[in-house]
């Protein structure tokens, strides 16, 4: 399994089910919200956990203390499935001048 995303790369949460409850209080750990956007600062392979090596993401707004998780200090990354890539859509501003300049009768229509 490998993991679509790049660092820098803006991703929204799809997936905010987790095992121990959507607040992350019991482990005192920030966890990512359902449709709330994020963007990728680290990405990799975590090997130690029982599920076997899954690929998992660190997020620029979000940043846990370390913690010992299976013998490995380390901030705890989440699971890339949970994610999916935000699809930025690149509108120029000239599209609503021209629709501007027709309604005020500046432009005709063609």
């Amino acid at each position: 399994m490998e993991c679509e995303f790049t660092v820098n790369q803006r991703v929204a949460c799809v997936d905010d089910q987790w095992v121990w409850g959507n607040d992350g209080d019991s482990h005192g750990l920030i966890v990512p919200k359902l449709n709330h956007t994020y963007t990728v600062r680290w990405l990799g392979i975590v090997r130690f956990i029982p599920e076997g090596p899954l690929p998992a993401v660190l997020l620029e707004e979000i940043v846990n203390p370390q913690i010992v998780f299976n013998g490995v200090v380390m901030e705890f990354p989440f699971y890339h499935g949970r994610f999916r890539p935000l699809q930025e859509r690149q509108t120029s501003i000239e599209v609503f001048q021209t629709i501007r300049r027709r309604v005020s009768g500046l432009e005709p229509v063609s």
